[in-house]
């Protein structure tokens, strides 16, 4: 940061912004959908630093991104999800589920963004029936970054 202050004379200040948002709802609050799945308590804790089988373990238990075809999750809030999914819909995702605690689920959707060609159903459609989530469009108030000032960099 400090570098992009003296190469480029940056100044920056944080604002909050209504902007356009998705929201993360449960699509029925009596049940979820087949492949969103309680994550086992601990699943996702901090491992016991005193040997290398304890480290694998904690590995294990804990991991969120892309995989081919989808997102895996495991071991994580769905606020995880959220922000994994976020850029396939390019607006922020705003987790508004109510569901605390970690969680495993793998998502298989085609990334419209990447490949329109794919078999697998549109993240919008994938939500709903693989995890009973859905995206409702809104507006809500959002942390950003405003550039006041840039140069271009000074020369060596």
């Amino acid at each position: 940061r400090h570098l992009l202050e003296d190469r480029f004379q940056l100044k920056v200040h944080r604002e909050t912004r209504e902007l356009k948002v998705y929201r993360l709802v449960r699509l029925r609050d009596d049940r979820l959908g087949p492949k969103l799945i309680a994550a086992p308590e601990n699943s996702c804790s901090a491992p016991d630093q005193k040997d290398a089988a304890s480290l694998i373990a904690a590995g294990k238990g804990c991991s969120a991104g892309p995989v081919p075809g989808g997102i895996s999750v495991h071991g994580m809030p769905i606020a995880t999800l959220a922000g994994l999914i976020a850029p396939s819909v390019e607006r922020v995702i705003v987790d508004s589920t109510g569901l605390t605690g970690n969680w495993d689920l793998d998502l298989a959707f085609v990334n419209q963004v990447q490949d329109a060609n794919g078999d697998a159903p549109s993240l919008f459609t994938a939500l709903e029936e693989q995890l009973g989530l859905k995206l409702e469009a809104g507006r809500a108030p959002v942390d950003v970054i405003v550039i006041d000032r840039l140069e271009r960099p000074t020369p060596d």
